[in-house]
């Protein structure tokens, strides 16, 4: 198969019916209500939180507490019945105000196989969706996930 990223139209509808599909999303400027309405239309069983720090001081029901393993967010993407993982140990930017993302492409060169492993593992059973702040994928480190795994077979899509 070849490797596809998409954003739009019937390029995503493509990458939606690939066996080995990848989607992304920014919370970014969206309501709880238009995130949710987004994974139903796409069909997302499992939404993976790839914030290294799943806190946000504007929108409040982002927020996931890794201590107690709980918070909003993770309430919301449950009730709503999607499964939600936090995988920012191993996929989070630790710099994530850095607005080049080289350091953290040379850290995905570096370690990527290891950090992706458990994504790979829920990607082949289940359709899952990265989930970061940023609106916009190019400013955001989910495009350095997607892109990695582009290079080892899967498809991808920003919704």
């Amino acid at each position: 198969m070849t490797a596809r990223r998409t954003t739009r139209g019937s390029s995503r509808d493509r990458v939606a019916r690939s066996s080995r599909a990848i989607f992304t999303v920014g919370y970014g400027g969206r309501t709880p209500e238009g995130l949710l309405e987004l994974l139903r239309d796409h069909k997302i069983d499992t939404v993976c939180d790839v914030r290294f720090r799943p806190r946000s001081r504007w929108m409040l029901w982002a927020n996931y507490y890794t201590l107690r393993g709980d918070g909003p967010l993770r309430q919301m993407i449950e009730r709503a019945g999607f499964e939600y993982r936090w995988l920012g140990r191993a996929l989070g930017n630790p710099r994530p105000k850095e607005q080049n993302l080289a350091a953290f492409k040379r850290l995905m060169d570096q370690e990527g196989e290891e950090r992706v492993a458990e994504l790979v593992r829920l990607a082949r059973s289940r359709r899952v969706c990265l989930l970061c702040a940023a609106r916009d994928p190019r400013r955001c480190h989910r495009s350095v996930i997607s892109r990695f795994l582009e290079g080892r077979g899967f498809d991808y899509a920003d919704l």
